[in-house]
């Protein structure tokens, strides 16, 4: 399970890095950008954790700060797909365990 998680997370964050925006884009991005840099709020309802960890991901020296905001959306996004192949997983073996603990008790009765 973990060996399929790593590698959904792996191949989720090159696809992302590949389409990732150098720059500012539309909608809410400048906001979030400027926000997540000075740790200031965005409008309603402001997304703290996320700003907050994007702050770290500002403090990387590499390209510019709009390039760093959104490499952090990236890993957050392919972080996220690697969860949900853990939960998955984890849904799938527990259906199956459930399902063979049911079909044994059906044989005995």
């Amino acid at each position: 399970m973990l060996i399929a998680a790593g590698l959904v997370f792996f191949v989720s964050l090159l696809a992302y890095l590949w389409t990732l925006a150098p720059t500012v884009t539309l909608v809410d991005s400048g906001e979030q950008i400027v926000a997540a840099r000075f740790l200031g709020v965005a409008h309603p309802p402001g997304f703290p954790l996320y700003l907050i960890l994007a702050h770290l991901f500002s403090l990387i020296p590499i390209g510019n700060i709009a390039f760093r905001i959104n490499l952090a959306s990236a890993f957050f996004a392919a972080l996220a797909s690697g969860m949900l192949t853990l939960i998955t997983a984890e849904l799938v073996v527990t259906a199956a365990d459930f399902a063979k603990t049911k079909s044994r008790r059906l044989l005995r009765t």
